[in-house]
């Protein structure tokens, strides 16, 4: 039996940069991503029980179903999962994180004022991309059926934004123009308050395309997130003269 690439289970972030090839594409951030370890059939193999639960939700999605899909007996799943519970939580942890490391918004910002912009840009382009779409469907369609299954959602989500927030922010938190505390509420401002809109109409309300006021809520968001970055800054300027 497959078992998950050691450490898959964690979203380490990595100084240097490095990171797998498996998923033929340049991640934006200097994080591995487990998904890029598994050898493709795995991976195929996950997407399609990601997909079959956002479709059916937990209870309607079998492994018989599953394996008609891939095309295999239904034994022969269990080379890659020790039960639909192992699958669900392979999911989470391999699929959920190739899908929020999915999307390229180019270089990492220069100055703290750019931050805001990168974020809001990186949120919508993943609600753009449609395996994200079908993770946060099958992440509604899985949390409430077992505690296992909403603390590796806990591992993907909070995780990955704590280990983020000082590869994105700390040359500003080095410099004294951020304290760690105010890193870490900013990434969370920019972060749910665009991505719960995205969730809200692209997921729920299943809209093809971001609407006009949808892109233009999120470029007001970055306005008054950069209005109170320049405010932070001005102010301990103003505390050091």
């Amino acid at each position: 039996m497959r078992r998950l690439p050691r450490g898959a289970g964690r979203l380490h972030a990595r100084p240097d940069g490095a990171h797998g090839a498996g998923v033929g594409r340049r991640p934006l951030l200097p994080v591995p991503n487990p998904a890029a370890s598994l050898p493709a059939r795995h991976l195929e193999i996950l997407r399609a029980a990601m997909r079959l639960v956002a479709e059916r939700g937990y209870a309607g999605a079998s492994l018989r179903e599953l394996a008609r899909r891939v095309g295999m007996s239904q034994p022969s799943l269990y080379h890659y999962c020790r039960s639909k519970e192992d699958l669900v939580e392979q999911v989470i942890l391999c699929c959920g994180a190739d899908a929020l490391l999915a999307p390229d918004a180019g270089e990492l910002p220069a100055s703290l004022e750019d931050f805001p912009r990168f974020i809001t840009s990186y949120i919508l382009s993943l609600y753009d991309a449609a395996d994200y779409q079908v993770f946060v469907r099958f992440m509604f369609a899985v949390s409430a059926h077992k505690p296992r299954y909403r603390n590796a959602l806990r591992r993907v989500y909070e995780e990955s934004l704590a280990q983020l927030t000082p590869v994105l922010l700390g040359p500003f938190v080095s410099r004294g123009e951020l304290t760690a505390e105010d890193a870490h509420a900013l990434m969370r401002l920019l972060v749910n308050t665009v991505g719960l809109l995205c969730m809200e109409r692209r997921v729920v309300y299943a809209e093809k395309e971001h609407r006009e006021d949808t892109r233009a809520f999120a470029a007001w968001v970055s306005q008054m997130a950069e209005h109170l970055v320049r405010t932070v800054l001005r102010q301990r300027a103003a505390a050091a003269m």
